[in-house]
């Protein structure tokens, strides 16, 4: 499913300009929606990525659900070299997102459990929070 949408959005993208969304400026606190696959896909490119980022397969289960924004991600750790990175466009991570790796071979069950990084491109401000219901369904 993932594979041939993004070639096929890829090869789409190829013939025309990207639009750069604009840039939500999310805080910590707020809640968002998470676009749908198509929607997040459109924003990627052939090698799956959005200005650098990638974007694991795993995260697309989450599409159209709602979270709590819990942090900005400005620096990171290269884990190759050792050497902190500065983040010089958006990216946050959400409320209770993080890898579990049960679709991925290389990093089964992410002993870690590192959060997933996100692009304020992949995303949508919402206005209230969801429902307790929504909420648990989501999770």
């Amino acid at each position: 499913l993932f594979r041939p949408l993004l070639n096929r959005r890829a090869e789409a993208r190829a013939r025309r300009p990207r639009p750069k969304p604009a840039p939500l400026d999310l805080k910590p606190g707020e809640w968002v929606e998470v676009r749908t696959a198509a929607e997040i896909v459109a924003t990627l490119n052939k090698e799956g990525k959005n200005r650098g980022l990638v974007l694991e397969k795993e995260m697309l289960k989450f599409a159209g659900k709602t979270f709590r924004v819990l942090a900005r991600v400005t620096r990171i750790i290269d884990e190759k070299s050792g050497r902190m990175l500065q983040l010089k466009t958006d990216c946050v991570i959400l409320e209770g997102l993080a890898c579990n790796g049960l679709n991925m071979r290389k990093r089964l069950f992410c002993p870690r459990a590192p959060y997933y990084y996100w692009r304020e491109a992949w995303l949508k401000r919402v206005s209230e929070a969801p429902r307790k219901a929504e909420q648990e369904k989501a999770a």
